[in-house]
Formats: structure tokens, sequence, C-alpha cells
């Protein structure tokens, strides 16, 4: 049989979505928004005295936030050497300002990529992708250390970071980069982590690559390990897991028995995304000298019509 909450804990779950609730979420959102919170399991729960690790939020307080329509995100990503981390070849950041688009039907990111003149000399291409110069966002700027700090400093001023989250997939080594370099980051900085937002919704795969969440959500994607293509991506993920109504009507939901175990256990999908059989032909390859990026699915060979049709039977 499928495990059961506790009693205690199935008594904390309501509680726990009315305190969130709040009139922080838009009111056409409250039963949507009760129902995600209550779907997640306790350690993404945010309860009272909740430690978090380099700001990065629970789950719960996270979506509370970001559904708020209140705060600005701003997803930041860092490049660097493959053969020594501490020499950085590129940022990226990405902004979305709820703003002035509270009701848009998709969102107007700016994105900022800057390339550092004191990495010019270094390229990667063994074991990470060079894809520097394939910025599919727009214009990229070449900056030295000194003016990349100067640009982060006028970018988190403009957005006032007490009204603002930062996002990242795995973002903590990220921010230590940009402390060591002294630029005044908040202790107070509070962090949304995509990776988290995955792993949340409890899919059964426990695969989490930025690569691997955006094939599942079906957002196209092209030059990753490129910072502004990092930071873009990221911010976009960022906000579909952080809508209730696709955390509760994405994630198809199905009973499957367990020869040693003899019991139901429930199993989670995304629907109408790619098996992780295919995907596993998919991306760089590994195991050699030479990354050789594949940004394409293989084509369906046989039984067109039909993949077809299941997908549309995927549909929520």
């Amino acid at each position: 049989m499928i495990p059961r909450r506790s009693a205690g804990l199935a008594k904390l779950m309501p509680s726990v979505a009315a305190r969130l609730q709040s009139t922080m979420t838009p009111k056409e959102l409250d039963a949507e928004f009760q129902k995600s919170v209550h779907d997640l399991a306790p350690k993404y729960q945010s309860n009272p005295g909740t430690q978090t690790k380099n700001g990065v939020l629970p789950v719960a307080e996270a979506l509370q936030l970001i559904n708020s329509r209140s705060y600005n995100l701003l997803s930041l990503d860092i490049e660097h050497y493959e053969r020594h981390s501490q020499n950085v070849l590129e940022l990226g950041v990405s902004v979305y300002k709820p703003a002035y688009q509270a009701h848009a039907l998709f969102p107007h990111i700016v994105n900022f990529h800057i390339i550092l003149k004191e990495g010019l000399n270094y390229f990667n291409g063994k074991y990470v992708p060079d894809n520097r110069l394939k910025n599919v966002t727009g214009q990229s700027i070449l900056a030295t250390k000194t003016e990349a700090i100067e640009i982060l400093a006028k970018i988190f001023e403009e957005l006032d970071v007490s009204k603002t989250l930062l996002v990242g997939h795995g973002i903590g080594s990220d921010l230590s980069v940009l402390r060591k370099w002294g630029l005044q980051i908040p202790e107070t900085l509070r962090v949304v982590d995509t990776t988290k937002l995955w792993l949340s919704l409890r899919i059964t795969s426990k695969k989490s690559a930025l690569w691997f969440v955006l094939d599942k959500l079906g957002i196209p994607y092209a030059f990753l390990h490129n910072a502004v293509n990092d930071s873009y991506y990221t911010l976009v993920a960022c906000l579909m897991l952080s809508s209730p109504e696709i955390r509760n009507n994405l994630v198809a939901k199905d009973l499957k028995f367990d020869l040693e175990t003899e019991e139901e256990l429930e199993v989670r999908s995304v629907r109408c995304s790619p098996s992780d059989e295919s995907l596993d032909k998919r991306g760089p390859v590994r195991n050699s000298s030479i990354v050789k990026p594949m940004y394409f699915h293989l084509p369906v060979a046989k039984d067109a019509v039909k993949f077809v049709e299941d997908k549309l039977k995927e549909l929520p």
C-alpha cells in the first residue's frame, strides 16, 4: 500500500498551507496554492524554526513569495575554467520584474551576459562545452573583473535586495565566488534553488541536472554552459516550477506493484515529457575526450501516429 502520512503530519499540512496562503497569494490561486503546498513532503515545508543553508528558502516559502508577485527574481550563473575553477570565464544574469507584468501570459525577462577579459586566454572543451560566444539571449558584454563587480552591484542596487529573490540551480558555489570577489551580498538575501523546486515534485527519477529538468518541463534550449543561457533557462524553469497549477496538473501519479516488497508504490512522472531512456541519448558524450553536445532528440522511427496519440492522452 502507499505509505500514509502520520495523523500528526496530516493535521499539520492544512495549517501550514493556511498560514502561507494569507494575502500574499492572489485570491484566485488560493485553492491551487493550498493543494500544491499540501502535496509537499515535510522537509520542503516552511515550519517555524526551519534552518536554511546559504539563505535557500524552504520550497513552501519560495512558492508563497514568488506567487505573491511582489518580489523580483534575479537568476545568476557563473561559468568557470574547467581545469581551475578559480578562473571565472563568464557571468550570466536574468531579471524578472513582476511589477509591470503581474498578469502577463509570458514573462518579459532582461538578460546580461558578461565575458571576463581576464578569462579570454582560457578555453573549455574537454569536460565542459566551450559555449562562451553562443549567447542566445542577445548582446554580450566584455568586461574586466572590476567592471563585472560594479555591474553586479548596480543590478542589486536597482532591484532592491529586500524585494528580490536570488534564483539559481545549485547556486551556493556561485555566491561563494562573488563574496570572495568582495561583492557585498547581504546575508539576509533570500535564495530560491530550482534544484529543490524540482525535487519537491517527487518525480520517481532522481535526476536533477538543468538539462534534464528543462527537457522534462518541455522548455526548448541550446548551448548550456553559456552563463546567460543557463541563467535564463533556470529562471524560466523557476517560474514553471513555482506555478501551483503546473505543479498540481503536470505530474502524473500512478501505482506500481513492487515485486520485492509486494507493495503498491506511487510512481510520479511528468506528463507529455520525453522518456528517461530517450534523454539518455541526448547531451554531451561524457566518455569522450572531445565534448560533442547533442541538442536534438533522435526522431521516432515507427508508430508515429501512436506516439502522438499517446502524448495527447497524457494532457491534464
